[in-house]
């Protein structure tokens, strides 16, 4: 296991490195620039602000300096929009509001999910397993951007069951929290029913019928730690991507984390922000992929066996 764990920080950190290469990179040679401006910049002005930025050197150069600041200090940069900001301030200031709605969502999503995909296994080819199929798929196909409108008039300006502008407080949290999670928890339910469906026909679960158990004793005892293997799989990426702040949610009920923050140094070429929110997404991912590999030796010893050998 100690060899797992060494093999998968060295490729974690190899992933990272070809990631800010790559990144840097097309950053780099993407028209336009931080300081262009719709007025003419005085020359010498231009110049003192490449030079103080260090985009006056070639984009090796610049790599090494950005790569040996973030190595040796941690030092992500400083902000080419925000002046009086580092690309660390901007992340310590959008993080929270983001990873509180994303954690609450991810675990929204897993256990609503798995209840759904519990019930449909039990209720299997009845209606009650039909209808979880289908909002399943309804939440799989329609994307955030018609989703969290559609509820937006619907709970929001038309029931007035939530908060409109979100302003930290449950009620307003609500709403995007809800779509976060729903494509989770579709995602998850029908990951879990075809876990479950395919576990159920194994020769251990006939053994534990055998015994005289109750199905859904079974099921839940036996059959669902096998079963959640493919959920597993599909947190590692999930987690990451609902935890680093959706752009069109954030967008849309105007909250300030990490997806918002995103566009808005997108929009404004503020190369650093950008690479840092890359960066930060690339390393969640990488950490969540390896946690999912390490989950997987303790559910299934089937991969404790392969690692051990």
């Amino acid at each position: 296991m100690l060899n797992f764990i060494i093999k998968r920080i060295f490729y974690c950190v190899l992933v990272l490195f070809i990631t800010s290469i790559l990144a840097f990179m097309m950053l780099r040679i993407a028209p336009g620039g931080p300081f262009d401006a719709e007025k003419t910049v005085d020359e010498e002005v231009n110049r003192q602000l490449l030079e103080k930025y260090r985009l006056d050197r070639s984009i090796p150069e610049q790599y090494v300096s950005y790569i040996g600041d973030i190595v040796l200090r941690a030092d992500l940069g400083p902000s080419y929009t925000m002046p009086d900001s580092t690309v660390n301030d901007v992340l310590k200031e959008h993080i929270p509001v983001s990873f509180v709605l994303g954690f609450t969502a991810i675990v929204l999503g897993v256990l609503t999910g798995m209840a759904f995909g519990v019930i449909a296994v039990l209720y299997h080819n009845s209606g009650i397993d039909g209808f979880v199929m289908i909002i399943a798929i309804i939440g799989i196909a329609v994307p955030n951007f018609v989703l969290a409108p559609l509820l937006f008039y619907l709970l929001a300006l038309k029931l007035h069951a939530v908060g409109i502008a979100f302003n930290y407080n449950l009620s307003t949290a609500i709403l995007p929290i809800l779509v976060l999670s729903l494509p989770v928890i579709a995602k998850v339910a029908r990951l879990t029913r075809g876990g479950l469906l395919e576990v159920m026909q194994s020769d251990f679960i006939r053994s534990a019928r055998a015994k005289g158990l109750s199905e859904t004793a079974v099921l839940v005892k036996h059959g669902l730690r096998v079963a959640i293997l493919p959920v597993v799989s599909f947190l590692g990426p999930a987690c990451a991507a609902v935890m680093t702040g959706s752009i069109v949610v954030e967008r849309i009920f105007a909250i300030d984390g990490l997806g918002n923050c995103f566009f808005n140094a997108a929009i404004n070429r503020d190369y650093t922000v950008v690479m840092g929110l890359v960066l930060l997404y690339s390393a969640l991912l990488v950490v969540f992929n390896a946690a999912v590999d390490m989950a997987y030796g303790f559910l299934d010893p089937r991969v404790r066996i392969r690692n051990a050998g």
